[in-house]
């Protein structure tokens, strides 16, 4: 019997030690779209400076890659009652495409609508569960990387019209 409680957990140890070892063999590193490549350099913490209209107000932000590198999570006013999170990653044909959870209660998904050099415009998309002609949503956001900071231009829609924007202009601290 003691024989065969040996042979049992032998077996056992060499299929858990076979499995973590093809997971690791198998697991390649995510490579993504062009545009979500250059999302990547944002991995780290930032610090910037808005406007709402109060004068300049202090932000920070953090990115860290998720998802076996699939997908990037952006963190901003970490902490507190309105703190955001904006997931991106590349939708199924490798279009970068993010989904912003928003401290005004709703989601807006935005696709990539263009990559000039560092700038990345993003635009609301079809595949929306708002009512933009009613609610009060962001509706495009434009990114501008260099490097060791990055401005960020964020349009707001209040029904159906173009609302305010905000910039926040970031620098690198990690």
């Amino acid at each position: 019997m003691n024989a065969y409680k040996l042979i049992l957990a032998s077996l056992g140890s060499l299929l858990v030690f076979g499995s973590v070892h093809a997971a690791e063999q198998e697991h390649k590193p995510y490579v993504g779209s062009e545009a979500f490549e250059r999302m990547k350099e944002l991995v780290g913490s930032w610090e910037g400076t808005l406007d709402m209209g109060k004068g300049p107000e202090r932000i920070t932000a953090s990115y860290k890659l998720t998802s076996g590198g699939s997908a990037i999570v952006e963190t901003v006013f970490e902490g507190a009652p309105h703190e955001m999170i904006t997931v991106y990653h590349d939708d199924h044909d490798k279009t970068l495409a993010m989904t912003h959870y928003c401290s005004l209660g709703n989601q807006p998904k935005m696709v990539l609508r263009g990559m000039e050099g560092n700038v990345l415009v993003f635009d609301l998309s079809k595949e929306v569960d708002i009512d933009v002609a009613n609610d009060m949503h962001m509706h495009a956001v434009s990114i501008t990387l260099n490097g060791g900071s990055m401005t960020q231009r964020w349009t707001q829609y209040d029904e159906g019209k173009q609302g305010k924007s905000v910039e926040i202009a970031y620098t690198r601290i990690e």
